[in-house]
């Protein structure tokens, strides 16, 4: 009998305390841009050394922010002038004194001279659960499918994916339905690489492993390898360090191998796709890093200068997916971490993030709380919340995240994973797979994984702002996808078009006369699906006006995403749909109308 042990992978940091930094310093982010001091209402140039004193006397900070690591002068600004070759922001390690990074950190903003400082929180995969051993034949399923047309070879693949996450939601209460993504794109293509897309995993250990390719990597960690030794420095090498190889598990790994492990290679287990190209980026050491490493990474990516941003090659790889399955404690998303994901938000890229194992308020845990991200939460293998998993308004969808099937360091054995570190990298290889076969961006990519979700069986995700839109349905998203890049998202058609001549004649015959049947028209929004507390308006214009200039005429508001109207003129008019929440209407929609002309109108109605 074979066992394999549970490694519940976001235990990783166990040895945190030999690299976090020591208890009595805090490090402080001091923004030094002209856009981050004028938003605080402050002008003037930035100071390049000075210090504070705490109210009571007994403590005094002290910074120098003329020069950073890499001799990039501190900006100075003056109206909405900057320099643009320095760092938007610098990392200053100072004294506690007894006091909190927070108290420190405001006394620097009552002072005003020193631009916005803001804490650089510690980054961590926090653990879950202990490790327990089970048999596997006991555990997993390993029925034989009537339908084998996505079947691959991976050992795991029948044990723990194939009847669990990779079904779909009708046959697993945790199905996400990969393999209906599989067979839409065709696994051919899932498994050949073909103009792959860019993977971008910020993480931790990225072992080396049978099951796992890294195309390129970097590492931005400036975690300590020594209790009271030098922070890192970004560089090139984003191998594991030899100073902690003994001691750290293999979470980047184990992520990547979620979003591409190797397919069919009789081996392992199945990742969602591989025509893509994973680059590894270290911003975490041992599971332990900060929120600023973070923040560098995706700076790095659109080639914006950081802290010895000089030491770390540039990327030269094309926007794609990015995964970050970390977390760190802040109220709010801090400034310089929201910068950092418009800016890749900008450039193109889609961010997927976990939403935290603190078993709390997702808002509490960043980057799951800042704008923009897919903030991804779990549900175990019975589509219920697991005890770690955090929930709340800023969770946008949930997958699978409970006994993953995971790589370890030891190419011979297997682990399997919990925690919403391994949710979210399923959803980023999903999203990866989709945005590779269909083109569609960022904006369309987030409104396919809300609007497609399913309900979860958990009775705490009835609940508004707890669970998101519910399980992430990976076939759906990509046809939502298709259908929204061929702009048929919204579409007008005769109410007879989409019948065979033989159904359209039955119709006729049995369901009233032909003229009330052949003056409808079936108007169908967001391809049939409704989002609670959404209202369809529907608008036209004359068909030789645009849509710039025209005042549209209001058809009707509607709650169903699917109505049968009788008084549209698609020969006449260009028709579009915003959608309102709250009695605000979002911008125009088009509505694709060519299959509701007199041109195509049913031969049964001639």
């Amino acid at each position: 009998m074979t066992y394999l042990t549970i490694l519940s992978a976001l235990t990783l940091g166990f040895a945190a305390g030999a690299n976090a930094t020591p208890q009595d310093t805090v490090r402080l982010v001091f923004h030094t841009s002209s856009v981050q001091v004028q938003a605080e209402g402050l002008s003037g140039k930035v100071m390049a050394s000075g210090c504070v004193r705490a109210p009571a006397g007994d403590a005094q900070w002290c910074v120098d922010l003329s020069d950073d690591a890499s001799g990039a002068s501190v900006a100075s600004f003056t109206g909405n002038h900057t320099a643009t070759n320095a760092p938007s922001f610098q990392v200053q390690v100072l004294p506690a004194q007894g006091y909190q990074a927070e108290a420190i950190a405001s006394l620097f903003n009552q002072d005003g001279r020193f631009g916005l400082v803001e804490v650089d929180a510690q980054t961590s995969v926090a653990p879950v659960e202990p490790p327990m051993v089970i048999s596997d034949e006991a555990d997993g399923n390993t029925e034989d499918s009537t339908d084998n047309s996505t079947d691959v070879n991976d050992p795991n693949y029948a044990r723990y994916q194939k009847w669990y996450y990779f079904a779909d939601h009708k046959t697993s209460a945790s199905g996400a339905d990969i393999s209906g993504l599989w067979a839409l794109i065709g696994l051919d293509k899932i498994k050949t690489q073909s103009a792959p897309l860019d993977v971008l995993m910020l993480d931790s250990e990225f072992e080396t492993n049978t099951d796992v390719t890294y195309y390129d990597g970097r590492s931005f960690s400036t975690t300590a390898l020594l209790t009271g030794g030098p922070f890192q420095r970004p560089n090139d090498d984003y191998s594991v360090r030899p100073e902690v190889d003994e001691v750290c598990d293999s979470h980047g790994l184990q992520v990547a191998s979620v979003i591409g492990g190797t397919i069919d290679n009789n081996y392992g287990q199945a990742g969602v796709t591989n025509n893509v190209r994973l680059h590894a980026l270290r911003v975490m050491t041992c599971g332990v890093g900060f929120m600023s490493d973070a923040a560098n990474a995706l700076r790095w990516l659109v080639g914006k200068p950081f802290t010895d941003s000089n030491l770390v090659t540039p990327y030269s790889g094309k926007p794609g997916i990015i995964n970050m399955s970390l977390s760190a404690g802040y109220n709010e998303c801090p400034n310089f971490m929201q910068d950092a994901i418009n800016d890749v938000l900008a450039a193109g890229y889609t961010v997927v993030v976990a939403a935290g194992n603190q078993s709390g308020d997702s808002q509490l845990r960043t980057p799951g709380n800042c704008d923009g991200v897919i903030t991804v939460g779990a549900i175990d293998r019975s589509g219920y919340l697991p005890p770690f998993s955090n929930r709340g308004a800023n969770v946008d969808v949930m997958a699978q995240g409970v006994y993953m099937p995971v790589p370890t360091e030891d190419s011979h054995s297997t682990a399997l994973a919990s925690g919403t570190s391994f949710a979210s990298p399923l959803v980023a290889g999903i999203l990866a797979a989709v945005k590779r076969d269909t083109g569609a961006d960022d904006a369309v990519l987030k409104l396919a994984v809300r609007i497609t979700a399913n309900p979860t069986q958990d009775p705490q995700c009835n609940t508004s702002d707890v669970c998101g839109a519910g399980m992430v349905d990976a076939k759906e998203i990509h046809q939502f996808a298709t259908d929204a890049v061929n702009g048929r998202l919204h579409t007008i058609e005769h109410a007879l078009g989409n019948k065979t001549p033989c159904e359209q004649v039955w119709l006729l015959d049995y369901f009233g006369d032909k003229a009330r049947l052949c003056s409808l028209y079936n108007v169908v929004f967001m391809r049939g699906y409704i989002e609670e507390g959404t209202t369809y308006q529907l608008i036209s214009i004359p068909m030789e006006a645009n849509w710039q200039e025209a005042t549209p005429t209001v058809e009707g508001q509607f709650t169903q995403a699917e109505v049968k109207l009788s008084s549209l003129t698609p020969d006449t008019r260009q028709y579009g749909v915003q959608l309102c929440e709250a009695g605000v209407c979002g911008d125009v929609q088009l509505i694709n109308a060519e299959q509701a002309t007199e041109a195509n109108r049913p031969a049964v109605c001639e």
